[in-house]
């Protein structure tokens, strides 16, 4: 199929079966059994009824949340990374010479506020495999963004030119300039699986095929790395690659910082419904088609992280990827992941500012050698502040029992310092109600709530009460709301909107 420049295919889930579930799912009348992790890594959920017929949700205790205290995996301070094309990347970022995006910077800065971090940068995607040789001011933004903010990075060489002397002279180039340390790995080519379709490569393109080279590229750039930083791979677009994770991981995981793979949940091309990303499968589709490969390379020793992911591939989908709808599934995805065993993930940005899944979008104008932006903070972008206030301080997960009939999802985690919190994320497009909560031992509890006018909104979003809304400096405005409840009889009882998510902080 054709993908825009700059942007990546992906695994996805058949369209058929895509089309089959929303389907039935706007024909059902909520008949939903919602997940959240527990101590299976799946939870306890079951629907309400009385003989076989399911119940109508009420206003009052439509669910029923319990949490255990034992820590289940944990949370990777670094989970948290964005995925920038060579190009963009440096143009959004700018430098001392043409002049730094502060905005941009702030933005980087909101997802370590919580305790999390360093966020990790890929530069990468088709740019990786169309690049040439790099100029003394190809890095310069990386350079300095790493010096003021502490980021990592991903950087990607060269595989689809074939011309290994091209790949090393930019493997030395990072190295050379970037700060050292901040470099966590060099990433070997992008989706190499599809090179036929891209025409870098003849058909067959075979998995050995790809594996000869890639080995020529890694005895060659390997001894040029220094520190901790190693190579980043295998970068598949596909899942039926997945099926070859086992001999890849033999061969090359002495080598390798972490293995890489990307998901989209569909073509931003196509028709999709709306409401695509409230439905279930859009949240666990891409953790159920990694899972057993992420299992293969913990037998290595080796994290799993989604170097590349976003909702809709060819620049997202109108009115979908750029809609509130989109936070929602993005918390819920990320945890999603989490409890598999991910190590993280890196949310594409793409190479035009209007691209719909963009976190938050960029303009840069040059004038007399000095730039100017525009920085418009999108819908997904809330989604991410709000999983890393969810997740700082080096958490754990907590296992967690939901009981309900809606399409409500519940997550919970312990902190460092024994802080719990509870998300829950309500995508029902119609029904609310009060969820019930034990956690003993708690008296008080602060909710921060996430909420926006409908599901298609890409404005009038908050998070406890603030706004990115006419933001141009990357800080989020307005005074801070939050509400502040006490235990009855024991339990807490929290009011769920339709289409909104909540925080809550719990302490004794």
């Amino acid at each position: 199929m054709p993908i825009e420049a700059g942007e990546d295919a992906i695994m996805r889930y058949p369209s058929n079966l895509a089309r089959l579930t929303i389907g039935l799912l706007a024909i059902a009348v909520v008949i939903f059994i919602g997940g959240c992790g527990a101590t299976s890594g799946t939870g306890d959920m079951s629907a309400k009824s009385t003989g076989s017929e399911t119940t109508s949700a009420s206003s009052e205790g439509f669910a029923d949340v319990s949490i255990g205290t034992t820590p289940l995996r944990a949370i990777s301070p670094t989970f948290m990374g964005l995925s920038n094309e060579w190009g963009t990347s440096q143009a959004m970022m700018g430098d001392s010479v043409s002049g730094v995006n502060e905005a941009y910077r702030q933005l980087i800065r909101n997802l370590m506020t919580y305790g999390s971090g360093p966020i990790i940068l890929r530069i990468g995607g088709n740019s990786t495999d169309e690049s040439g040789e790099p100029t003394s001011t190809t890095i310069r933004p990386f350079v300095e963004l790493a010096n003021a903010l502490d980021v990592h990075f991903y950087l990607g060489v060269n595989l689809a030119a074939g011309n290994v002397n091209l790949a090393m002279d930019q493997a030395k180039d990072y190295i050379n300039q970037m700060p050292k340390g901040s470099i966590d790995a060099i990433e070997i080519g992008n989706e190499p699986d599809q090179y036929p379709q891209k025409g870098y490569r003849k058909a067959p393109y075979t998995f050995e095929n790809y594996l000869a080279e890639f080995n020529i590229w890694k005895e060659n750039i390997f001894p040029l790395l220094s520190g901790s930083t190693k190579l980043m791979g295998a970068s598949w677009a596909s899942p039926t690659m997945l099926s070859n994770i086992g001999p890849y991981d033999a061969a090359e995981a002495s080598a390798l910082a972490t293995f890489s793979a990307h998901y989209y949940v569909a073509n931003g091309l196509l028709n999709n419904p709306p409401d695509t990303l409230l439905t279930p499968i859009a949240a666990t589709a891409g953790p159920k088609a990694v899972e057993a490969a992420v299992a293969t390379s913990q037998q290595y020793h080796l994290p799993f992280r989604m170097g590349e992911m976003n909702s809709l591939y060819n620049g997202g989908g109108e009115g979908i990827s750029d809609a509130f709808g989109s936070a929602l599934w993005a918390i819920d995805s990320m945890f999603e992941y989490v409890n598999i065993g991910v190590a993280g993930v890196n949310w594409q940005v793409g190479s035009d500012p209007s691209n719909p899944y963009n976190p938050f979008s960029i303009t840069a104008k040059q004038t007399a050698d000095v730039a100017s932006y525009t920085t418009t903070v999108n819908p997904l972008y809330y989604g991410l502040l709000f999983f890393q206030a969810a997740t700082g301080n080096k958490c754990h997960l907590l296992p967690v029992t939901l009981n309900t009939h809606a399409n409500l999802k519940a997550w919970a985690t312990i902190d460092n310092s024994g802080v719990i919190r509870l998300v829950l994320i309500n995508k029902d497009e119609n029904e609310s109600g009060s969820v019930n909560i034990a956690l003993g031992a708690y008296g008080h509890a602060r909710i921060f709530r996430l909420t926006a006018p409908n599901y298609q909104s890409k404005t009038g979003i908050s998070f406890a009460g603030q706004t990115f809304d006419d933001s141009n400096d990357g800080f989020i405005h307005g005074n801070q709301a939050v509400e502040d409840i006490d235990t009855t009889g024991g339990s807490f009882s929290i009011s769920m909107p339709v289409i909104s998510a909540a925080l809550m902080i719990f302490t004794k």
